[in-house]
């Protein structure tokens, strides 16, 4: 009895361990293909090596002296998309316009001077 629950325990604990095994293999390809995936996006060639600190500290920011360079309002590519809408809405408009009745007439004033 002890025998087979000797047996069925370390077959549990290879199972366990083989689990832990894939496990580190899928973080490791993840992993690797977060890598891939940043050097792509910062147009790197794939071949290229990317030292990450990972040691991070949380810093205290001093908000009288923080400028937001990564401020999207001030983006020059958002700027010229609104523009571009604004000006994409005034051509709406204008084609709309161009669609309603027009109401137009004509008079003609004359006075005789027979007398």
């Amino acid at each position: 009895m002890k025998r087979c629950r000797k047996k069925m325990d370390v077959d549990r604990v290879q199972v366990n361990l083989n689990n832990i095994l894939a496990n580190q293999e899928i973080i490791k390809t993840k992993k690797e293909l977060a890598f891939n995936n940043l050097k792509y996006n910062m147009s790197l060639s794939l071949d290229s090596t990317i030292a990450i600190d990972t040691n991070y500290s949380k810093e205290l920011i001093d908000l009288n002296t923080y400028s937001d360079t990564a401020n999207i309002k001030n983006k020059i590519e958002l700027k010229l998309l609104r523009k571009n809408l604004q000006l994409q809405s005034v051509l709406y408009k204008k084609t709309q316009a161009a669609y309603f009745p027009v109401l137009s007439f004509y008079a003609k004033y004359a006075e005789s001077n027979i007398r």
